[in-house]
């Protein structure tokens, strides 16, 4: 399978929620709630149920975090458009099930005709401006109307019991009638997540704390580039930040724990440009917490959104809404700053740590540095039994010789096979062996080409 090369620099997770929406003409009646009375009876609307089947994306590391709360659905809205793109109304879903983590379902009545539809979840939930909407304004004006605002100091909760993630949708140029059945539609999250862990080759560090820096606190729930190909192309590879010129961003710091050296699935930010070397300062960047060695005392080191040559910046990275940022830290030299202050204002000192966006691509984990991407099948494998085999697809324009696979354990509870599966394509099958009846979590097989480096955690 061939996938588009991203030009830009950048390593990316994503973290894309693709889902499958059917839109079948119902006959039964049920209430619903919109912003324009349109009658149950009308010849000119139709009842139509939305059943969204989100791809399932396999938990990238050993670290337990609930990634369904991600997908959950609490509100759903479908915002209208003639086909000049001038807003007509909004038809709020109801009936929602979540019925389990890749199959929700919603049902609401829309005009019939053809409109460009745009599909919102959970925009209500989080207090987005949907007032803002007025019939006969453009798509363009709505899109920078659409915005989800946050409370400086507010974090996204995953325990809160309104925590859900908002998305969005683009159905351009949808007909409704009698005879609508079925169309597919890529509900993308709006938020960027980062998760910090230690590699388990670092033995003279301990993390304790992670702090988020210079974010800001609004978020368009449409990105500006809503047209771009990069939503609907079978993966989501966007290529930088809808934010807007004017916004300020809050210096912070929002700090979170770090439990067994990790911090996951606990922070989720708005989108960011990237940082420039000549501002550090109001780059957006994480301050990390540990402790060295022995000592009892938290210090505090700077690590930025970027790529790294050593400790030294490379290139710096946007924050991009739907990816997952992936720090891993894979060195400590001595003690950091006593003061976070004193840490947000430096440079990188004393610590070496790679940041590995990733994008999730029909199912497949995806990651880009320049011209040369992997992408995964999966990167979390169970092993129930000894003797039991399974297996990785890669998909990779590396050369095989390029490709080097270790792991980062001395045990040898599991063993390995890589083959490219026709010779001539980019397709290769690596078939893990469990030689255990009980292997310990947190190991790992490292794959590495280029400037790309994954981990596949092994359990």
């Amino acid at each position: 399978m061939k996938m588009k090369t991203n030009q830009s620099i950048k390593l990316i997770k994503s973290w894309t929620l693709v889902c499958l929406v059917l839109l079948g003409v119902c006959l039964n009646s049920c209430a619903f709630e919109e912003s324009k009375s349109l009658s149950v009876d009308s010849a000119e609307d139709a009842l139509v149920t939305f059943a969204i089947n989100t791809s399932s994306s396999a938990t990238p590391s050993a670290f337990a975090s609930d990634y369904s709360l991600e997908s959950e659905v609490k509100d759903v809205s479908v915002l209208v458009f003639n086909t000049d793109n001038t807003f007509y109304y909004t038809a709020n879903g109801v009936n929602i099930k979540n019925e389990n983590r890749s199959t929700k379902t919603f049902d609401v009545r829309l005009p019939t005709g053809t409109w460009h539809l745009m599909v919102l979840a959970n925009a209500r939930t989080q207090k987005g401006t949907l007032s803002e909407l007025k019939e006969g304004m453009s798509l363009d004006k709505a899109v920078e109307k659409l915005l989800i605002h946050r409370k400086k100091e507010k974090k996204w909760n995953p325990s809160a019991s309104d925590f859900c993630v908002p998305m969005w949708g683009n159905i351009a140029m949808q007909t409704i009638d009698e005879n609508t059945s079925s169309i597919e539609v890529s509900l993308v999250r709006m938020l960027a997540k980062v998760e910090v862990t230690l590699a388990e080759s670092v033995k003279n560090f301990e993390l304790t704390s992670v702090s988020l820096y210079n974010y800001y606190t609004q978020g368009k729930i449409i990105p500006t580039n809503y047209e771009d190909a990069c939503w609907t192309s079978g993966h989501i590879d966007n290529t930088y930040p809808s934010v807007a010129s004017h916004w300020e961003k809050e210096r912070g710091p929002l700090s979170y724990p770090a439990i067994n050296n990790a911090c996951v699935g606990l922070i989720y930010t708005f989108e960011a440009e990237k940082g420039t070397k000549e501002n550090h300062i109001n780059n957006t960047c994480l301050v990390i917490g540990g402790k060295y060695k022995e000592q009892q005392t938290e210090t505090y080191y700077r690590v930025d959104f970027a790529n790294y040559n050593g400790m030294q910046v490379a290139n710096y990275l946007d924050v991009l809404r739907n990816h997952n940022y992936e720090v891993d830290i894979l060195g400590v030299s001595s003690s950091g700053f006593i003061d976070k202050e004193d840490a947000l204002e430096s440079t990188v000192v004393n610590i070496t740590a790679t940041v590995t966006p990733w994008i999730d691509m029909m199912c497949e984990n995806v990651i880009y540095c320049g011209a040369y991407y992997m992408a995964f099948s999966t990167r979390s494998l169970q092993f129930k039994e000894r003797g039991e085999k399974l297996e990785v697809i890669i998909h990779t324009n590396l050369k095989e010789s390029e490709i080097k696979i270790t792991r980062d354990s001395t045990s040898d509870d599991f063993s390995w096979n890589f083959n490219r599966n026709v010779k001539e394509t980019e397709e290769y099958t690596l078939t893990v062996t469990s030689n255990s009846d009980s292997i310990s979590p947190s190991q790992h097989i490292i794959i590495e080409g280029k400037s790309l480096r994954v981990k596949i955690g092994v359990s």
